[in-house]
């Protein structure tokens, strides 16, 4: 299982004992937690069940600030929606995709858990004054908007140092003909000529593949390159996903036709 990532610092957490992370409370000694190796004290439960992370592992102030922000501003929204069970088990769902609208985060991200310091101060100001009634309409408008795309997942180490590589081989390619290796194409007929496809891949860059004259690269789903574009955009984009964990959030430029490999 690929660990959360530290909300303090972004280090990928490991999973151990409580009492291994320095956890002070006796009922958590035995516990499974996923601990930061970075940060001092940063830490979150597991599922006792799965071990699967119960949010993202953090230090003592960005918990105290997740702790606060519950208390303070989450309970009593939630509180106004009534006693019973069902209401309040709406009501915190709501707020939830609600703080996740005002964030600009998705859904999962937006769990009081898995906000790191500073998303927990930008919480607090967007809940400041809002009580129920503002939820729940949010919610009666958000139910007839058209469903957004689901956003990637963060991507894993391994996502990162595969990015990497292809980032490295399609850089020595560009610089040397030879390093494209093999090519293998395939033809698509749709029925109709005109818009059949031709498919292209290469002995030496794996993940790379070209319909027609438009490239794309399985470390970077969704988008599409062209030639020109090749060193431009998704060496950079495949660098920036290897470095930093950063998938691209621009466009490419319009489709140009330029001359294949």
């Amino acid at each position: 299982m690929t660990g959360p990532f530290c909300a303090d610092c972004g280090t990928e957490a490991q999973s151990v004992l409580g009492m291994d992370a320095g956890l002070r409370d006796p009922s958590h000694s035995f516990a499974q937690v996923w601990s930061c190796g970075v940060c001092q004290d940063a830490w979150c439960l597991a599922d006792p069940d799965t071990g699967a992370p119960i949010g993202t592992p953090a230090g003592p102030e960005t918990r105290n600030a997740r702790e606060l922000l519950q208390e303070r501003r989450l309970d009593p929204i939630i509180r106004q929606a009534g006693n019973g069970a069902g209401a309040q088990k709406l009501a915190a769902s709501r707020l939830v995709g609600f703080l996740a609208d005002k964030l600009e985060l998705p859904r999962e991200a937006a769990e009081i858990a898995c906000l790191d310091l500073e998303q927990c101060r930008a919480a607090w100001k967007a809940l400041s004054g809002v009580d129920y009634d503002q939820v729940a309409k949010w919610a009666r408008t958000e139910r007839k908007r058209p469903a957004k795309p689901k956003p990637l997942p963060a991507p894993t180490m391994q996502e990162r140092a595969t990015a990497a590589e292809a980032a490295r081989a399609l850089r020595a390619a560009l610089a040397e003909p030879a390093e494209w290796g093999e090519p293998g194409t395939m033809h698509a007929d749709l029925a109709r000529p005109r818009r059949g496809m031709w498919f292209t891949t290469w002995s030496k860059l794996p993940g790379l593949l070209r319909e027609n004259d438009r490239y794309s690269h399985e470390c970077l789903p969704g988008w599409t390159y062209s030639r020109d574009e090749l060193a431009a955009e998704m060496i950079p984009d495949l660098e920036a996903l290897a470095e930093r964990g950063v998938r691209p959030t621009q466009a490419t430029t319009p489709a140009t036709t330029g001359a294949a490999a």
